[in-house]
């Protein structure tokens, strides 16, 4: 069959969704990856056609817009008010670009939230239309919302109605943006007020999460056509060769800590880099810094940070001693995969509820808001995961569970089998 994929995000968004592309192409598909230009390279290194999207995100988010949904990682209402601007300034051209690039294939998966519209698009183009996620968004008893996991309130009941009421809040958002695009398309009414979790429950359609059972089980209370799949990984790039000084770095001492933010800017990223060199400093341990596309530069660092760009997860994180971060699903996935502990500083959205969960499986401290960190407190955060046998063991079982895992396999699995039953649903 022919199958597009699309993938709105920073890399850590689009990844995985590149993996599961590779997966389905594996099996005989034909498969399109429509994202943004810059991850092009994605689309080539799992072998797959790709189409752009005409949008940059991390302009929004160095923006106005992005500068004050920063400062949302416990905050909702910011949250949501993010949320709706973002979501403003991206689904038209997004729908446009999809909409096009997916005439000619037979069904179209894409990742939520950025890309929920696909929702549309598929509906527009008349194909089956399968959502995919990196963190949980079906309301259950187990565990809080990601919107808010740090609600004084929590548990049972409580656990699920505000996560029924976050995701009707965030279908809302992009429900009135989509209907605004949707009344430029011949075929297409506007979108009901109720969100489309029940309806697609009642039809079967598959919901793919590309995260590990072993991190978050699946919830007794879910459906299931709900499925955790296991993360969704990439293959090494066979071509690409570790820097010399940053190997003559690793091997010249004991194994430093990573940090990096991602695409993260946060409102003040000088005195971010200042608080973080200052903390490694205090906790006696050197450190592979990665500026990324976070907005954080530096200029001279101290002999015992190394600075790199970007450097792959897969091939450094193996040889660090923990992981500092902002708590990304990509990001986080690929310090569980390594079997290293982390120390999550969340900016926002599902960064928290991902710093909470790391803590919980007691392969990290608790998180610190961004906004919130200082110099001995993250000194103090590195040194007990750094300096805990017990943190270390909890992360490398963990990631034993983990390497036995075929997430890409039984999501390509669940895919093949609904696109199956509609064909024949349909051909009845």
């Amino acid at each position: 069959m022919r199958i597009a994929i699309l993938a709105v995000g920073s890399q850590g968004d689009v990844r995985p969704s590149a993996a599961l592309g590779a997966g389905l192409a594996a099996a005989g598909h034909s498969v399109r990856l429509v994202t943004l230009g810059a991850f092009k390279w994605l689309a080539d290194h799992c072998g797959l056609d790709f189409a752009p999207v005409d949008i940059d995100p991390f302009e929004v988010i160095r923006g106005d817009i992005g500068q004050s949904w920063m400062d949302s990682a416990d905050k909702i209402h910011m949250l949501i008010k993010g949320f709706s601007r973002a979501a403003e300034e991206l689904i038209e051209r997004v729908n446009d670009d999809a909409l096009a690039a997916c005439r000619g294939y037979d069904a179209l998966l894409y990742n939520v939230p950025l890309s929920i519209s696909g929702h549309t698009v598929a509906e527009a183009l008349g194909i089956p239309g399968i959502p995919t996620a990196a963190a949980p968004y079906h309301p259950t008893r187990a565990f809080p919302t990601l919107f808010a996991p740090s609600l004084p309130l929590q548990g049972g009941i409580v656990n699920r109605i505000s996560g029924s009421v976050a995701f009707q809040i965030l279908w809302q958002i992009f429900r009135s943006h989509m209907n605004k695009w949707r009344r430029s398309q011949p075929n297409l009414g506007p979108l009901p007020i109720r969100n489309p979790l029940r309806r697609m429950i009642r039809d079967g359609v598959p919901w793919l999460y590309g995260f590990s059972p072993s991190v978050i089980p699946s919830p007794a209370d879910w459906p299931s056509s709900a499925t955790v799949c296991g993360y969704w990984f990439t293959e090494p790039d066979p071509n690409w060769r570790p820097p010399v000084p940053l190997v003559d770095f690793l091997r010249a001492g004991p194994p430093p800590v990573y940090v990096g933010f991602g695409s993260m800017v946060g409102l003040n990223p000088e005195r971010t880099l200042e608080t973080v060199l200052s903390a490694v400093r205090l906790a006696g341990v050197r450190a592979v810094f990665a500026s990324g596309w976070g907005g954080i530069r530096h200029t001279e660092l101290p002999e015992f940070v190394f600075p790199v760009e970007s450097v792959p997860h897969e091939w450094l994180f193996p040889r660090v001693a923990a992981a500092v971060h902002h708590g990304g699903a990509g990001t986080t996935a690929a310090a569980l995969r390594a079997g290293i502990p982390s120390v999550v500083v969340p900016y926002f959205y599902d960064q928290l509820f991902w710093g909470l969960r790391l803590h919980k499986l007691g392969v990290a401290p608790r998180p610190v808001a961004q906004k919130h960190l200082t110099s001995d407190g993250l000194a103090a955060a590195i040194q007990s995961v750094v300096g805990s046998p017990e943190v270390g063991i909890r992360s490398r079982e963990i990631a034993a569970r983990i390497a036995n895992e075929r997430g890409v396999e039984k999501a390509v699995a669940v895919v093949e089998r609904y696109l199956s039953e509609s064909t024949r649903r349909v051909s009845q």
